[in-house]
């Protein structure tokens, strides 16, 4: 068992990620090839610093993208034909997931939630889910043990039960809160394949249409989505399977940032409806033309 390709992507400004988080997931799943796409880089000091505390086994690649979507987009033209595990920079991976890998890796798409989430209820995501099946893992006895009380799980000797759900993508509901096309859970996501060249360069297209300062505003998981949706994926399968360590950077969007954020997906559902003519992508504009006219309003209160 192994893992082909484990790539992870992040700003220059949380590169202490590759050490804290990455190299640890590397030394428990050993893949062949260790990838990582370092954006915000557009200075030859920094190449040098990344150079200096980046292990050798290692692959660095860096841009100024100056978002996580076109970030993605990046690595999805890079990985063409090629088949890759992708990781939020602040999760680690256990070594048991090559079970999971093992298990999933042939239903061509797969997502992973972390333990922290799960404890925590992982209402988001089990309210649109559904159950599709049960997968086995083993451990080592002393490893169950701990896994039945810290999760809760139902142990026979050293054998884990993991239950594999399935999350809707695209959700045409336009008059209640959420995303009109959501990947899922997102701290790991498996590519059999990529999405083709003529979809990602349609993708970056519409992402280009996006003001650069709203970009980050629009999430990857809307973009994976809407990758996986043109793939022709219905429902992405997912497991618990990472341990999340919060990169403590992030903040709680105030009313500005929300009316900036729905204009951003505006732009993007705007662009999509030219790039591909499809219905799913008029529901999304029409979602966010309403979303950015609420936000705006909110403003003057």
């Amino acid at each position: 068992m192994m893992i082909d390709r484990l790539v992870t992507y992040l700003p220059f400004n949380r590169i202490h990620e590759v050490l804290e988080y990455f190299e640890p997931s590397i030394q428990n799943v050993q893949p062949k090839e260790a990838i990582i796409y370092v954006d915000n880089v557009f200075h030859p000091k920094q190449l040098e610093i990344l150079n200096k505390i980046i292990p050798e086994n290692i692959k660095i690649r860096y841009g100024n993208w100056r978002s996580r979507d076109m970030t993605w987009i990046q690595m999805f033209e890079d990985m063409q034909g090629s088949d890759a595990l992708f990781m939020d920079s602040d999760n680690v991976i256990d070594p048991w997931f090559l079970q999971i890998h093992e298990q999933l890796k042939e239903m061509g798409i797969y997502s992973v939630l972390d333990f922290e989430e799960w404890q925590r209820g992982a209402k988001v995501f089990l309210a649109k889910s559904r159950k599709i099946k049960t997968i086995e893992i083993t451990v080592e006895s002393i490893v169950a043990e701990q896994y039945y009380y810290q999760h809760q799980f139902h142990i026979e000797e050293s054998t884990i039960p993991i239950e594999v759900y399935s999350f809707p993508i695209y959700d045409p509901t336009v008059h209640r809160g959420g995303n009109v096309f959501f990947i899922g859970p997102k701290q790991l996501i498996y590519f059999k394949k990529m999405p083709d060249y003529e979809i990602v360069e349609k993708l970056k297209k519409a992402v280009e249409a996006i003001p650069p300062e709203f970009r980050n505003l629009v999430s990857d998981e809307t973009l994976l989505g809407i990758a996986a949706y043109l793939m022709g994926y219905r429902e992405i399968p997912w497991v618990v399977g990472s341990h999340h360590h919060q990169h403590g950077s992030g903040f709680v969007q105030s009313k500005p940032a929300k009316a900036i954020g729905a204009s951003g997906h505006l732009y993007f559902a705007k662009a999509l409806s030219k790039e591909f003519k499809m219905k799913e992508f008029s529901v999304y504009k029409q979602k966010y033309m309403l979303s950015t006219l609420k936000n705006a309003l909110n403003l003057l209160h």
